[in-house]
């Protein structure tokens, strides 16, 4: 692949001679300033905005693509005397100008983007999911994003892939679809998602700063990139992967360049310091740009460890706490890479970067040593019993004294890591009366009042109707204190794992406790959230007309548990089905869409279970 200058842009002056006053002027047909479906709309790109794309593309290729040489993979892998393919982009290198027709710019409230059309095709913009995402409640869609745009079109092969079999798109194996040419993803989110596949797999990172947009270039090891994302104000767009795509990589690489998220700008320093927090030496090598001489590197990445004529070696140990670049790791991790220069300075790598990875023992007294040591499911063998069993009078009191520390002012994502060992050490008949006072102060908030929390409670209360009390105590308050406008400190997990001692509550009374009511119809959305989450457990006459209220719910979670609820547990009962029916013709979320048509096949077809 050589990253051809975004075809018909990129054909230069010559393509933009006979076009460009007819793309300046506003004499196209009315029907050419489409308005698309949830209130966006789209209109030809002007000369200024393809120019535009055309001079950062240029400017920025050699910042992006730093894998100049590669082993293609295929028949030749492992093979001695393998052939080599290089990898060198060349802005200038562009696809005949035929392939595009034009571009056009959509808009919407939340960003704008350009998309190429075809010659001799069609494209569209299409956008599903939340229609709302900025009002405080995030709506997720099934891909764990808010919202949804895709670029849908086909053109004739020949017209469009006369060079390499790549093109803008490609015509759809499927009788009745074009191609889905690039899907694109938004949610309202302060930091990148991680994670991949196994398929083409990441082993290079690159980040960008442009335009007051913070961008990220998964690459894979042939250089293609596989996934392009962008951050801006709270805000994260991310492309469908490249590599499962017909699109053209100059293409995918220029419409992401094109994402205009309708923020405020990043700011350096605070993207910077995300990066190195989260991933370490790791994700700061993403960081690099072409030219930098080995004293701006050590600015970047500390000071090397071994210096060559052709190369510098750093080493950085990172503290890894949950998803990594690539898979989610916890502990101490020990990263060594080794950054190619020519002439003093860094130009690109010859292939992906060598890098070395050691995990290291936790030290001890520290939170991951607490882990280690106390987490009976992470810390057992097959052969011998967890280590929270075998642990020593001194490690037991160690981690007694490090969780009275560290807990009173522990984040969530601590605290429940703190009580979950805290439950292991109780089960193994490890206990401290100071764990229990803490827990019992905390789990009055809703931040902390996790399952974790709740594990701590019943492990260390052996009366459990006491225990039972504590937590309805704890529901009680969370009820009564917490705002409508109340969010989880992370609203953009699915499931978020606050106020779990609602989760008690079907077991303190049956069959339909005043709690679990006053949860279902408490104006904060999260809180009855697990009210309806709840109330399968306790079936009663007054539960179908309470999911009758939440199918009609402003949040779209809320109505996605009813509907399923009525799907699995009132199968038989007349109403359930003219209840799913009628919320089915009115309900625009597509995720909610889909749960609720199962719910209803699955009443029709009387598969529930009845109450």
């Amino acid at each position: 692949m050589k990253p051809a200058l975004l075809g018909l842009l990129l054909a230069g002056a010559s393509l933009l001679s006979g076009t460009a006053q007819l793309w300046a002027t506003d004499e196209r047909p009315a029907d050419e300033y489409a308005t698309e479906a949830r209130g966006g709309s789209t209109r030809p790109a002007t000369t200024e905005e393809i120019e535009a794309l055309h001079h950062d593309y240029a400017a920025l290729c050699r910042k992006i693509y730093l894998l100049s040489e590669y082993r293609e993979p295929g028949i030749f892998e492992g093979m001695e005397g393998a052939p080599q393919a290089t990898f060198q982009p060349d802005p200038n290198d562009i696809l005949p100008g035929k392939v595009i027709r034009e571009w056009r710019r959509y808009q919407d409230e939340y960003l704008s983007f350009l998309y190429p059309i075809p010659v001799g095709g069609t494209a569209r913009v299409e956008v599903s999911g939340s229609e709302d995402i900025m009002s405080g409640i995030l709506a997720n869609s099934h891909r764990f994003w808010s919202r949804g745009y895709q670029i849908i079109g086909g053109a004739e092969k020949e017209a469009n892939s006369p060079r390499r079999g790549e093109g803008v798109f490609e015509e759809s194996a499927e009788e009745d679809a074009a191609n889905v040419c690039l899907d694109m993803w938004l949610t309202r989110a302060e930091r990148f998602r991680c994670g991949d596949w196994f398929c083409n797999p990441v082993v290079f990172t690159k980040y960008l700063f442009h335009r007051g947009s913070f961008f990220r270039f998964d690459v894979t090891g042939p250089g293609k990139f596989k996934w392009l994302r962008v951050l801006r104000g709270g805000m994260h767009v991310g492309l469908s992967a490249s590599v499962h795509l017909s699109i053209d990589q100059d293409l995918y690489t220029a419409i992401g360049l094109s994402v205009r998220i309708k923020r405020p700008a990043c700011e350096e320093a605070t993207c910077r310091k995300m990066i190195a927090d989260r991933y370490g030496l790791e994700g700061m090598v993403g960081l690099i740009e072409p030219g930098m001489t080995v004293d701006q590197l050590t600015v970047l990445l500390g000071k090397p460890v071994e210096r060559r004529a052709d190369a510098a070696v750093f080493r950085g140990v990172h503290e890894a706490r949950g998803p990594g670049l690539i898979f989610c790791s916890e502990g101490k991790c020990r990263t060594t890479v080794e950054l190619p220069l020519k002439e003093g300075r860094f130009v690109r790598f010859k292939g992906p970067p060598k890098m070395e990875q050691d995990w290291l023992d936790p030290e001890r007294g520290s939170l991951g040593w607490i882990v280690e040591s106390a987490n009976e499911y992470r810390s057992g063998t097959f052969d011998a019993p967890p280590k929270v069993e075998r642990l020593k009078p001194d490690d037991v009191r160690l981690i007694f004294d490090r969780f009275a520390e560290l807990a009173p002012k522990a984040c969530p994502k601590d605290w429940d890591v703190l009580c979950e060992a805290m439950e292991a050490m109780a089960k193994a008949g490890h206990r401290d009366g100071r764990v229990m006072t803490i827990v019992r102060k905390r789990i009055f908030n809703p931040n902390y009042a996790s399952i974790y929390a709740m594990g701590v409670v019943m492990a260390c209360e052996p009366d459990h109707r006491k225990a039972w009390e504590l937590m309805a105590s704890a529901a009680r308050k969370i009820l009564a204190d917490t705002p409508a406008d109340w969010e989880p400190d992370d609203p953009d997990e699915t499931d978020p794992n606050p106020m779990a001692a609602l989760w008690t509550i079907p077991e303190i009374t049956a069959p339909m406790p005043e709690l679990l009511k006053a949860a279902m119809r408490h104006p904060n959305p999260f809180i009855r959230l697990k009210g309806y989450e709840r109330c399968r457990k306790v079936l009663g006459k007054e539960t179908i007309e309470l999911l009758r209220a939440g199918l009609e719910d402003e949040f779209y979670r809320v109505r996605k548990v009813s509907a399923r609820t009525l799907g699995e547990c009132w199968a038989e009962d007349p109403a359930a089905e003219g209840l799913l029916a009628a919320r089915l013709e009115k309900e625009k979320v597509g995720y909610v869409r889909d749960v609720i048509a199962e719910a209803l096949k699955k009443v029709r077809a009387g598969i529930g279970v009845s109450p």
